[in-house]
C-alpha cells in the first residue's frame, strides 16, 4: 500500500498542474506535426510533480499515437552511449551485438526516417555524462526525423547555458516551461488523493494533513517530504481503523526533523 507514496508510482490522480500539462501536450502535438523545432525545458525545485506530469502525458501520448516512440530516461548514473542506445533499441529493435556510437547516429543520419514519430524526455538531464555530445548528436539524429520531440527535466536550478556552454547553447532553441510550487490546499489535496489510491479512503483527520502540508509549504515545498511524513505516521497507527491524527503528524514530522531527512534530495 505504501508503495504509492514512492518516487517511481505513477497516481491515477493528478492535482494543480492542468495548465502544465496543457503545455507539454502542446509541445508534442507541435512535434508531431514537424513544427517543435525547440526544446522543452522543464524546469523547478525538486518534488513539485515534474516527473510525474511529464510522465502521464507522455503515457497519454503513446496511447493516442499510434506507432509512436516514446523513451523516458532517468539520466541519473546514464552515460551519453546509454542514451543513445536506448534510443536506438526503441526505435529498431534490440540488437545481438553491441554497436558504437557512430553506428547508431549512422542508422538515424544515414535517410530521412519520415513516418518515424520520436520523443525523448530526459529527466535529470543535468545528470548525464557527456551532456554536450549527447545534445550535439541528438540534433544531428532529429535533421532525418521530421516528427521529434526532446524534453529535458531539470531540477539542479542550473540553466541550460551553464550546463551546454555558450556555443553549444545559442545554436539552440529553448521553450521554457517552469513547476512553481504547490499552495497549501493542493498539498492537501495530493496528499488525500494518494491516501485513497493506498488505502482506498483517506486514513487522516484534515486538520493532520493542513498540519503536515503547512509545515512542508514553510520548509522544503517538497511534496516527497509530506509522503515521508504520511509514511512514519501510517507506522506510527496503534491498529488498522485508526486514522491519522494531527498530535500523530506532529509526531511524524519530530521524527523526520530528528532524522535530519527534511530539506535535503532524497
Amino acid at each position: 500500500m505504501l508503495d504509492a507514496f514512492s518516487d517511481d508510482y505513477d497516481p491515477i490522480t493528478i492535482v494543480g498542474r492542468e495548465a502544465e500539462k496543457q503545455a507539454i501536450a502542446l509541445y508534442l502535438k507541435d512535434a508531431m506535426r514537424g513544427r517543435a523545432s525547440k526544446i522543452l525545458y522543464v524546469h523547478g525545485i525538486p518534488g513539485i510533480g515534474k516527473t510525474v506530469v511529464t510522465r502521464a502525458v507522455l503515457k497519454q501520448f503513446e496511447d493516442e499515437v499510434e506507432d509512436a516512440v516514446v523513451v523516458y530516461i532517468n539520466c541519473r548514473g546514464s552515460s551519453y552511449y546509454q542514451c543513445l542506445e536506448r534510443i536506438h533499441s526503441e526505435c529498431f529493435g534490440e540488437r545481438s551485438r553491441r554497436i558504437s556510437s557512430k553506428e547508431i547516429l549512422r542508422a538515424f543520419t544515414r535517410k530521412l526516417h519520415k513516418d518515424l514519430r520520436l520523443v525523448c524526455a530526459l529527466d535529470n538531464f543535468d545528470k548525464l555524462r557527456e551532456l554536450d555530445s549527447f545534445i550535439s548528436s541528438f540534433l544531428e539524429m532529429r535533421r532525418s526525423i521530421p516528427r521529434c520531440g526532446l524534453i529535458l527535466i531539470s531540477t539542479s536550478g542550473n540553466e541550460p547555458l551553464h550546463l551546454l556552454g555558450k556555443r553549444l547553447y545559442y545554436s539552440l532553441r529553448f521553450e521554457a516551461l517552469l513547476f512553481k510550487p504547490y499552495s497549501l490546499n493542493e498539498l492537501v489535496e495530493i496528499m488525500k488523493c494518494r491516501l485513497k489510491e493506498a488505502f482506498g479512503k483517506v486514513i487522516a483527520d484534515e486538520l493532520a494533513l493542513f498540519e503536515i502540508a503547512s509545515f512542508v509549504r514553510n520548509t522544503s515545498q517538497n511534496v516527497r517530504h509530506a509522503f515521508w511524513i504520511i509514511q512514519d505516521a501510517v507506522e506510527m497507527l496503534d491498529s488498522s481503523d485508526a486514522e491519522i491524527t494531527p498530535e500523530l503528524a506532529r509526531k511524524a514530522i519530530e521524527k523526520e526533523i530528528k532524522a535530519g531527512m527534511l530539506g535535503c534530495n532524497k
